[in-house]
């Protein structure tokens, strides 16, 4: 699900199926609600066991150096990230299949320069049952009981990014840490 000409023309030169979201666009007019209902629908309708979701709305309001702009879209993407998890939990307990969303981007675009960052862009993976069990005691609890590899990292930001169980790593290895985190949740229960 990636509005954005890049994006989808990437996808299309790998041969990865385009999902369309109604109202998903690739600036701050973009459908959230629509992306998470398009892939969930994606998911329960057509077996995939992966899928990406692209938002553009953050980058653009780090071009613009928009503080206001890049904290509302974090919030939606907050929200957003809660609909895919409730969601994703319901289908797998239907289904079985055990589900988990990461979160992470392809660049900083810090809004002091209006441009692209060297920073260590900032990356989390998590079973969405375990999710699932946080957002009903009604808080964002650290992942520390019932978790896979859990840090003290409590923030989702650049510069915290670099202290996480994972450490530094490069953007050719976040293949191969989503595959073997998926393997790992695949064995549990």
């Amino acid at each position: 699900i990636a509005p954005t000409c890049l994006i989808r023309g990437l996808g299309t030169s790998l041969d990865i199926a385009i999902v369309e979201a109604k109202g998903g666009t690739g600036d701050y007019n973009t459908n959230l609600d629509s992306k998470a209902d398009a892939a969930l629908k994606t998911f329960e309708q057509d077996g995939y066991d992966l899928g990406f979701l692209h938002v553009k709305a953050v980058d653009d309001a780090g071009h613009d150096k928009s503080i206001e702009l890049k904290l509302e879209f974090l919030a939606k993407i907050d929200a957003m990230m809660e609909r895919l998890a409730r969601g994703l939990c319901e289908l797998g307990s239907k289904s079985g299949v055990k589900y988990a969303l990461c979160v992470t981007g392809d660049h900083s675009t810090p809004v002091e320069y209006g441009d692209h960052s060297c920073e260590p862009v900032p990356f989390a993976i998590c079973s969405v049952d375990r999710m699932a069990v946080c957002l009903e005691a009604g808080h964002e609890e650290q992942m520390t009981s019932g978790g896979y590899l859990c840090d003290e990292v409590d923030r989702f930001d650049e510069m915290s990014a670099v202290r996480g169980a994972l450490g530094r790593f490069q953007g050719s290895e976040v293949m191969s840490i989503i595959k073997r985190f998926s393997r790992l949740l695949a064995k549990r229960e």
